[in-house]
């Protein structure tokens, strides 16, 4: 910005104009080209223009627990993984420390483990390693990890 100037001028490429010094400017999604012009009063007027990109950021659709208490007593009893409708989870894979695949599921209604394996043999208190794929809003396949802990 041009030191002491005495005016100036934002044409905000989206039909919005203003003469403030640091005036606010709401955007949709897009692309605009911003002009921003001042005049100190005495000599000529001094411009900057730039392209400035808007894009939406979503938050994540997905809200994954890091601890859950497989005890029966109704709270947190399941590692349950929410997710909205702009999200398809396609695959769930749980690991122990050892690396060793102790669930897995494909079910995109099911994304819940209980704390046992396919035989239903309850896993040992412990932390362990989770690799969520899902698809959020036509992306392409994203594998989230993690932890969490199982405490009995």
């Amino acid at each position: 910005m041009s030191v002491g100037a005495q005016s100036y001028f934002w044409d905000f490429g989206n039909g919005v104009y203003s003469a403030l010094e640091n005036p606010i400017n709401n955007y949709s999604d897009g692309v605009y080209n911003v002009v921003f012009t001042t005049n100190p009063g005495f000599q000529c007027s001094d411009s900057i223009q730039q392209v400035v990109t808007v894009a939406s950021v979503v938050e994540s659709s997905i809200q994954i627990p890091n601890v859950f208490t497989p005890n029966g007593d109704g709270i947190n009893d399941e590692f349950r993984i929410n997710y909205f409708s702009n999200c398809y989870v396609y695959e769930l894979l749980i690991f122990n420390r050892w690396g060793q695949l102790v669930f897995e599921t494909t079910d995109p209604e099911s994304v819940v483990w209980n704390g046992g394996d396919k035989d239903n043999v309850m896993a040992n208190a412990g932390l362990y390693y989770y690799i969520l794929s899902v698809k959020e809003r036509g992306d392409d396949v994203e594998a989230l990890t993690g932890f969490v802990s199982l405490i009995r």
